[in-house]
């Protein structure tokens, strides 16, 4: 499967980039800067581009959780981030394509996280 892949540099999307790999699925990861991330990479303007020939997109874009106090202005930094980047990428699917469309706001766990990754239609609980 070809997947599109935003935040795929960050701290969840690192481990699930290397897993989706590990399973045999071609990532391209979506960057701010793709000229300094070692595997397949495009920048935000060459989304709308790339969509024809993705089969999935997993968004985990968005500002740190971890990084920071939690006042008003940055929790409002926090959703902002994860809403708008959620519509942008989704706005920039062609005809509907890619069909499955993953995102993730924050985890309030990570334990073995990886083995329940699954694409397609299932949640995992």
């Amino acid at each position: 499967m070809r997947v599109l892949l935003t935040g795929g540099t960050g701290f969840i999307g690192t481990p699930v980039a290397r897993a989706l790999r590990a399973a045999g699925h071609d990532v391209t990861i979506v960057s701010r800067r793709p000229g300094y991330v070692p595997e397949k990479a495009i920048a935000w303007d060459g989304v709308r581009d790339a969509m024809p020939e993705t089969d999935a997109v997993v968004n985990l874009a968005g500002t740190s959780v971890a990084e920071g106090r939690w006042t008003a202005a940055r929790k409002a930094d926090i959703l902002a981030s994860r809403v708008d980047g959620t519509r942008s990428v989704r706005a920039m699917t062609v005809d509907g394509k890619p069909a499955p469309f993953a995102i993730t706001v924050a985890q309030g766990w990570y334990r073995d996280f990886l083995d329940g990754l699954v694409l397609g239609s299932t949640v995992a609980s």
